[in-house]
């Protein structure tokens, strides 16, 4: 039975090559285009070749780090910080490794069903119309 399509250019070798541009800190854009295949394709590499994985993933590991410590040096260690781009080292990060600006919040909520006499509900009222400094006999409705 024929196979449908191209024959993959996915090579055993090329993991050498992400690792050589691993340390150049090149961008998954630029790996794939120094692989002469698009992103697509990279992707389904990662997904189907093991090793192929294995070096992507230590490269996102690597490039992450690397520029985490270009923000620290250049932030807290450089004598010159005061020309860092930060908002351009930020757009990068949130861009390359997928940072976000929201934090996500989960709130939970309880509900509670009390049961009270009308007597009970008459004196709850009276004592929280005291604490406010009104009386019953007060117009609650804005008119004069």
């Amino acid at each position: 039975m024929a196979t449908l399509g191209r024959p993959t250019k996915y090579r055993p070798e090329m993991c050498d090559k992400v690792i050589e541009l691993m340390k150049e800190w090149a961008s998954l854009v630029e790996v794939a285009w120094t692989l002469d295949i698009d992103e697509t394709t990279l992707h389904d590499w990662k997904a189907n070749n093991k090793e192929f994985s294995k070096s992507i993933k230590r490269w996102i590991r690597l490039s992450e780090a690397w520029w985490q410590r270009m923000w620290r040096e250049n932030l807290f260690e450089s004598p010159d910080w005061m020309r860092f781009n930060y908002t351009g080292w930020y757009m990068n990060m949130k861009n390359r490794f997928g940072w976000a600006d929201k934090q996500e919040i989960e709130q939970k909520t309880l509900s509670v069903a009390v049961t009270v006499e009308a007597e009970q509900a008459s004196l709850v009222a009276k004592q929280l119309l005291n604490d406010w400094g009104a009386t019953p006999s007060d117009k609650t409705d804005g008119s004069s």
